[in-house]
């Protein structure tokens, strides 16, 4: 036992270090627990002493996280005189252990799957904290076949506007996983952003050419070959269109100026990348053009709904030409909770369901028909879905990329984020007087505001 977790096995270890799967017995769950090797206070050394507080540095900056795609922490302490901290428990593979398969994941599931990456990631950084080993070992697969980034040992703490000190004193990072270190974790003492962006990328040229970018036959070729190599462009290796090799390979920019700004930008490019792809490849869920009798029904259907509602006919078409329509059979998912995204749906015909999981079960929030929306919150916010949505007749929805927007038409963009914005202001401040109504008089729940859909 460790204090309330009884330790039922090892899911991993190195040198300083276990990591345990456990069972909490207070909340009755499963969790792994990262520990240091217990030891006698008065023996340890000034570098034992040095791990501890690295170790609680961890947990309390993961902590304070909390992000479908992150992995959670939920406890720290010492016992036994061995330091440790409770985090969430992902049964399932690696990225690493997955990358190792024949065929890992399809290209539209690869693509996916590395938005939702870059987006949590972006979430962090937006909190002031970058990973700075980011490698396919620290990216667990969940069985839905989303990502959950784990192990910040190394993370760094950075000020907006302001990089984060980086030092190579944690010898056994810049020694052991080379490959997807940016440049500057190499030659500089700060680090910003740019430096998960580059590592981003580097999982993303292995995964497509099935090979690291940068490779030697010993560490020291390989740090070379990161700091002066050239990796092979993919689109010489073949299966990569030169528009997604563009992508990639800006990512992983020697120089971080011209990288991607932001992880959240890599997001978006791969997005539209998708988007453009989708439109030119249509499967059994998309059509390449829109007829004149859809766009009809669409401006009227626009026109009536409160997020469109001050759009101008021609602003209206814009955004559906930037737009695409799917159709989708009774039964059929149409977005699932808990994974990424960043467009919203207006429904043109049919009727939908959205559930939200409580205890392992799906329970109805509402339904949705023809002339309303959802969706609407990851345009802005880009968080994992809230709530999953599922066709109950054959239903048809227009899709609006929020990534394709505010690449395309950044002016459309913040007219619709201005929207809804001040639609969600609405619902907050009705909220907030029902609640008020009722702790103040004493009266009985009045019917509650209809949720955002993330």
């Amino acid at each position: 036992m460790l204090g309330r977790y009884r330790v039922e096995g090892i899911l991993g270890q190195g040198r300083t270090g276990i990591v345990y799967r456990g069972f909490d017995t207070v909340i009755e769950r499963t969790v792994a627990i990262k520990c240091l090797r217990p030891r006698n206070p008065e023996e340890r050394t000034e570098e034992e002493t040095s791990q501890i507080g690295e170790l609680f540095k961890e947990a309390r900056m993961v902590g304070q996280l909390s992000h479908e795609h992150v992995a959670a922490v939920y406890d720290m302490g010492s016992f036994a005189d061995a330091p440790y901290f409770v985090m969430e428990y992902i049964p399932g593979d690696t990225l690493k252990a997955r990358l190792a398969n024949e065929d890992p994941f399809s290209r539209e599931e690869m693509l996916k799957f590395m938005v939702m990456l870059a987006r949590s990631l972006h979430y962090v950084h937006q909190r002031g904290i970058l990973h700075g080993d980011v490698k396919p070992a620290n990216v667990m697969i969940t069985s839905q076949g989303t990502p959950k980034v784990m192990d910040f040992g190394v993370a760094r703490r950075s000020l907006p506007g302001k990089p984060a000190t980086w030092s190579l004193a944690g010898e056994c990072l810049v020694y052991g996983t080379p490959p997807y270190l940016a440049p500057e974790q190499l030659s500089a003492d700060e680090i910003d952003v740019r430096a998960d962006v580059f590592s981003l990328g580097v999982i993303a040229y292995e995964w497509l050419a099935k090979r690291k970018p940068f490779k030697g036959d010993s560490v020291d070729e390989t740090l070379r070959a990161l700091l002066v190599g050239r990796p092979i462009p993919l689109v010489e290796i073949g299966g990569v269109d030169p528009e997604l090799a563009h992508i990639i390979h800006k990512a992983m920019a020697r120089d971080p100026g011209q990288r991607f700004s932001s992880a959240d930008a890599l997001a978006d490019a791969l997005e539209v990348y998708q988007e453009r792809r989708s439109q030119s490849v249509p499967d059994l869920h998309r059509v390449s053009s829109m007829d004149s009798a859809l766009a009809k029904k669409f401006l009227r259907l626009a026109r009536s709904n409160l997020y469109f509602a001050d759009f101008s006919d021609e602003e209206l078409c814009a955004v559906l030409e930037l737009s695409h329509e799917e159709v989708y059979q009774s039964g059929e998912v149409i977005m699932q909770e808990g994974t990424g995204g960043s467009s919203m749906y207006l429904v043109v015909q049919g009727r939908v369901s959205v559930r939200k999981s409580t205890d392992g079960q799906p329970v109805e929030l509402r339904q949705i028909a023809c002339g309303d929306g959802f969706g609407e919150m990851a345009i802005v916010s880009q968080m994992p879905r809230s709530a999953t949505v599922v066709a109950l007749e054959p239903t048809e929805v227009i899709a609006i990329s929020g990534a394709v927007l505010r690449l395309s038409g950044p002016g459309l963009a913040m007219k619709l984020y201005r929207n809804i914005a001040a639609l969600l202001s609405e619902r907050i401040r009705d909220a907030d007087q029902r609640v008020a109504t009722l702790f103040g008089t004493g009266g009985s729940r009045q019917k509650e505001p209809k949720p955002a859909v993330q």
